[in-house]
């Protein structure tokens, strides 16, 4: 593992971090990284908010799709998503926020939160261009459960259903890592069968 080198650790980040509500999201981005100061913005008041400590973190989203159609099962579709954003906490749950890019016009500003209490995770992502907002996608991954959501698509909105197995939480002193497993389905049907794993080190 990375060496801590912010001077915190998980276990720091559960005693003294606080956040804003869930759809916070990161107010001012350079060159791939957040400014220094404590605020978040509110994606749809443009409010600013002020909260305690964000640690930052570099961030490795991989996914793994099976599709349900017979003919293209054995070709499963595999992503990577790596960015740097923050993890902060706020009563039970931690928050990590990040954002990425699509082509040079448009921010993709996210939100991972996790609830280790509960097993649970839901994931936020909304568009900005310029100073336009709209929201882009979210997922809910329930243990043991059903969680719904959305995408949005250039034809409209995809209505989401997430069916999770199992969800498993990992802390350690400089690591936050999640995994989960489960299938998905879309306007009610199914379309894929999925592995994702959330990894999150403090740098």
């Amino acid at each position: 593992m990375c060496p801590v080198s912010s001077g915190h650790t998980i276990a720091s980040v559960r005693s003294e971090v606080s956040i804003v509500d869930d759809m916070h999201i990161p107010a001012v981005s350079e060159n791939g990284f957040y400014n220094t100061a404590d605020m978040l913005m509110d994606s749809y008041t443009g409010v600013y908010m002020e909260t305690d400590k964000k640690i930052p973190v570099k961030i490795k989203i991989t996914g793994i799709h099976r599709s349900t159609d017979a003919a293209l099962s054995d070709a499963p579709d595999e992503t990577v998503e790596e960015s740097f954003g923050f993890l902060s906490k706020r009563g039970s749950s931690i928050y990590i926020v990040y954002e990425t890019k699509e082509g040079e016009e448009i921010t993709v500003s996210n939100m991972i939160k996790i609830n280790p209490e509960t097993n649970e995770i839901k994931k936020t992502s909304t568009l900005r261009k310029g100073t336009i907002t709209s929201p882009a996608s979210s997922l809910m991954y329930i243990s043991g459960s059903s969680g719904t959501g959305f995408y949005t698509t250039p034809y409209g909105r995809l209505d989401t259903t997430t069916h999770t197995d199992k969800v498993m939480i990992i802390e350690n002193d400089n690591s936050f890592i999640c995994t989960m497993s489960g299938n998905m389905e879309i306007n009610n049907s199914p379309v894929s069968e999925f592995d994702l794993k959330i990894e999150a080190v403090i740098i």
